[in-house]
């Protein structure tokens, strides 16, 4: 598989989900590399969880990969999990109306 050393593909968990991990800020020139992998990550069956922990922040055109992600997961009646969030961004996915969309946990979000 062939991505940018910042996202990386982990093994495959015993429930056959796949952990595709961010490692830095999803800045406007980071959003197609998540694209790529994202793309590359779906091309296989089975769930995926997207790890955020690195990326306290992002960009609108990642925000639109990681929504993308999701409504084509759903669609072939898979899931894509994204753990991780900061609680900034979390916040501010709520705001917009994103957080059942990205399926942000109640506990990840700051009080309104």
């Amino acid at each position: 598989m062939d991505m940018d050393m910042d996202m990386g593909m982990n093994t495959v968990t015993p429930e056959g989900r796949r952990t595709l991990d961010v490692a830095k800020m999803l800045d406007i020139y980071a959003a197609p590399t998540l694209l790529a992998a994202v793309r590359s990550a779906m091309n296989d069956p089975g769930d995926l969880a997207i790890d955020l922990g690195n990326a306290p922040w992002m960009h609108s055109a990642a925000v639109q990969v990681l929504l993308a992600a999701v409504r084509a997961a759903h669609a072939g009646a898979r899931s894509v999990r994204l753990t991780g969030i900061s609680p900034d961004m979390a916040t501010m996915w709520h705001s917009a109306g994103l957080d059942a969309v990205l399926s942000v946990p109640e506990a990840d979000r700051e009080p309104d």
